[in-house]
């Protein structure tokens, strides 16, 4: 079997795993959280708590683990519970940092992990409202952002909809959580309607650490139509934001969620995905399955491809053996970090946005014989991919291109 026979294992393994993003996920994040008295006005106290509710979507049990992040430190250690969520059910928490993490007086993010794919849905309120009717409760609603939503080095996400007036009628906060154990540096742009940039801050972030600071905190003049853009611009951690608008009048805050196009989400790529590829040079076709696993608390994941067909006039008719390679699972993608007999050094992104961008050397008998490179872009249920390949001239050099579609069963 000549090189250009192994071409095609190490390009369809390395496009194995992007596709489209649905909001059920293994890690997820309620960026704000809390339980404890706040501000007081006129004698009355507010009283902050948080309700979670976790659906399970899945066919078998969810083992969750909930962990509190605190405000203004690192959490590296952070207290948590597990909880078991059976199969097709959701299971309400009224007040999720008493029962069941058994936690007053604290503020910060929850981050939730589980073993199966669930939907996570949270309402930090205050609990101590006074109205004509009585007694009640206001809030706000917290959608469970999943770890693949995070804002890395170099990126940035938005959030619009603020307003901290000169009047005092409206104010407005911002919160983002670390998500990768690791500290960054998060600058905090405070934008005017027309994209001005009024203010700018830079805040030092801790290992899981979470923070929410006032919009005036930035600086700048009061305004309504206010955006805040976050940007990660050092270190190696990453975060997600939320932020909230608040009627000073009534106390009624709003959720004003962070910005983000689609993104994968390791239950959503997980599986076996199978179609068939042809070579457009040479002619040989076949079919390529790739089964696919992912260990999310440990963001690792791991390919495996095998291949049939005959690849007739190439120096012999049989596939290469199944290829495995493995990688990260980083908030800017599924991260290649692998190489195997067929290929060396493979590098790229398979980026959240479902575009594939990836290239290594291609092995034969021990020796580096040529440079691969793959394109391609992913949904939920089909990935198109292309590949050309450079040969050197120690094995005669020019190039050929493949292409494949393959779909998930």
């Amino acid at each position: 079997m000549t090189p250009k026979v192994l071409s095609f294992a190490a390009a369809a393994l390395l496009a194995a795993a992007v596709v489209s993003a649905l909001p059920a996920g293994t890690e997820l994040y309620l960026a704000s959280v809390g339980r404890g008295q706040g501000a007081c006005v006129a004698s009355v106290c507010s009283q902050w708590r948080t309700s979670a509710w976790i659906n399970n979507v899945s066919s078998a049990t969810a083992n969750v683990e909930l962990a509190f992040l605190k405000r203004g430190q690192s959490n590296l250690s952070p207290a948590t519970a597990t909880v078991a969520v059976p199969a097709g059910q959701c299971v309400e928490f009224l007040d999720v940092l008493k029962v069941p993490l058994g936690l007053d007086g604290v503020f910060g993010a929850l981050r939730i992990r589980s073993d199966q794919p669930v939907f996570v849905t949270g309402r930090t309120f205050d609990s101590n409202v006074h109205t004509s009717k009585g007694v009640g409760g206001a809030g706000q609603d917290l959608p469970g952002t999943p770890f693949e939503r995070a804002i890395a080095n170099g990126g940035s996400t938005e959030l619009s909809g603020l307003a901290q007036d000169a009047a005092g009628t409206t104010r407005s906060n911002f919160g983002f959580v670390e998500v990768t154990g690791q500290s960054c540096t998060v600058k905090a742009d405070l934008l005017a309607a027309d994209g001005t940039v009024l203010a700018t801050k830079s805040y030092p972030t801790l290992p899981f650490e979470a923070q929410q600071p006032n919009v005036t905190d930035i600086g700048g003049p009061s305004g309504t139509n206010l955006r805040v853009r976050l940007s990660v611009t050092a270190g190696p951690g990453a975060i997600v934001a939320t932020s909230s608008r608040i009627d000073n009048t009534t106390g009624d805050p709003s959720t004003m969620d962070m910005s983000n196009p689609p993104v994968m989400s390791p239950p959503q790529w997980a599986g076996t995905w199978s179609g068939p590829y042809l070579n457009f040079y040479y002619g040989y076709q076949g079919t390529a399955t790739i089964q696919i696993t992912a260990d999310v608390p440990a963001r690792t994941w791991q390919a495996t491809l095998t291949l049939t067909g005959t690849f007739t006039g190439f120096g012999g008719n049989n596939p290469p053996p199944p290829q495995t390679l493995s990688g990260t699972i980083e908030p800017r993608g599924l991260v290649v970090k692998s190489s195997s007999s067929l290929f060396s050094g493979a590098t790229g992104e398979l980026r959240p946005d479902g575009v594939i961008s990836t290239q290594a050397g291609l092995y034969y008998n021990g020796s580096v014989v040529g440079n691969i490179a793959l394109f391609g872009h992913a949904d939920g249920t089909t990935m198109d991919l292309a590949y050309f390949i450079l040969y050197t001239p120690q094995v005669g050099g020019g190039g050929e291109s493949v292409h494949a579609t393959l779909t998930k069963s």
